[in-house]
């Protein structure tokens, strides 16, 4: 529809005259752009190429969400009362995050608020030009940061939404109306949490997705050493508020892995939203379902990676952490579970009883066929 409106006016002498508005939209886009990247420079963000990036990725009416959504965050972080618009949790967690530098011990890890929009700007543009950079690092938040690299690469102006609502208003109301908090913990760095080299974005977004899961305050990310902390979580309950559907789950870990493949590939195949499974690597992890066939399968993993297995082994494009997984075969035996888009969780258990009654029958037909020819 973008690509073919057409706008026509009449002249005096009732010749039609057409305007490609889609030519005219894109001008509108360029100023922005340009304005946008002005913006960003003032604020000692550079990595510009990023920006162009993104853009790239996006079409239609999306691209203007995103152009708005950014520029508004970047007003927001320029003006000259910063510390009045960023909620007061904001505030204290930057004046209070360390970094420790060699002899000089604790020292601040923001020197002040504009170096805290800066590394905030950069980061968000890094994690939205390629959302297989976005990682959980050494947090125990894979359910959640799965939700979010879901979020970042289909949603980026959404993504950006939730940036600004959480460090402005303490809290993100979702497309169904429920409120995700502000957990600020991610921001503020103790000396225990030195090896954290998550962007500022996620440590915006994943330890407030966890609080939300929760429901309460878990110090997630205060620091590592803490004991009574809640230990992983679920990504349903996250992702039906943010992409305004229904989840279910189904535990698959009695399943036999020709009709767990059967199953999989029925769910992905009608799926408009993103689909999660629960694996076991070395404990239970949580990881997006991007594709399967009958000998492969591709997923998005929060350590920062998108993996393929086939039946000789495993791909990696990331941090190219290494994976206990084996191969193909392995990845399905240790798939635990799944937590789907379906409204009505009898709609999950029909795709799942239509797999286990066909599988077989169709197993039997092929060997049948093979023994005949």
């Amino acid at each position: 529809i973008n690509k073919a409106i057409i706008h026509y006016t009449t002249y005096k002498d009732n010749s039609p005259t057409c305007i490609d508005l889609k030519n005219s939209q894109n001008n509108n886009n360029e100023n922005q752009i340009s304005i946008i990247k002005s913006k960003l420079k003032s604020l000692g963000v550079y990595n510009l190429n990023k920006l162009d990036k993104i853009i790239e990725k996006l079409s239609g009416n999306q691209v203007n969400e995103f152009l708005n959504e950014l520029e508004k965050l970047i007003d927001i972080l320029s003006s000259k009362d910063l510390e009045k618009k960023l909620h007061p949790k904001v505030v204290k967690a930057i004046e209070e995050s360390i970094v420790y530098d060699g002899n000089l011990g604790g020292v601040k890890e923001f020197k002040d608020l504009k170096n805290f929009v800066s590394k905030l700007l950069i980061d968000l543009l890094n994690s939205l030009a390629d959302f297989n950079t976005i990682t959980q690092g050494y947090k125990g938040t894979c359910a959640q940061t799965a939700v979010e690299r879901s979020i970042a690469e289909s949603n980026p102006e959404q993504y950006v939404k939730i940036i600004t609502e959480l460090i402005t208003k303490g809290e993100y109301i979702s497309p169904n109306g429920r409120k995700i908090p502000l957990n600020s913990g991610g921001i503020r760095k103790t000396k225990h949490e030195q090896n954290d080299f998550r962007y500022l974005t996620t440590r915006i977004i994943s330890p407030s997705f966890m609080e939300f899961y929760y429901n309460k305050d878990p110090i997630y990310d205060d620091y590592d050493e803490d004991k009574d902390k809640p230990s992983g979580s679920y990504s349903y309950l996250t992702a039906e508020t943010i992409y305004n559907t229904t989840y279910n789950n189904i535990f698959l870990f009695l399943l036999p892995n020709f009709i767990k493949i059967e199953f999989l590939k029925d769910v992905i195949k009608s799926s408009k939203y993103p689909v999660f499974l629960g694996v076991k690597y070395q404990g239970m992890h949580a990881v997006e379902l991007k594709n399967i066939e009958s000998n492969s399968i591709t997923i998005s993993n929060p350590w920062g990676q998108i993996e393929t297995y086939t039946i000789k082994g495993v791909y990696i494009d990331g941090y190219n952490f290494p994976t206990p997984i084996k191969n193909y075969n392995d990845f399905i035996k240790k798939t635990m579970g799944i937590e789907a888009p379906e409204k009505y969780i009898f709609e999950l258990h029909l795709k799942l009883i239509k797999a286990i009654i066909t599988t077989p029958l169709q197993y039997l037909f092929k060997k049948l066929k093979y023994y005949i020819t």
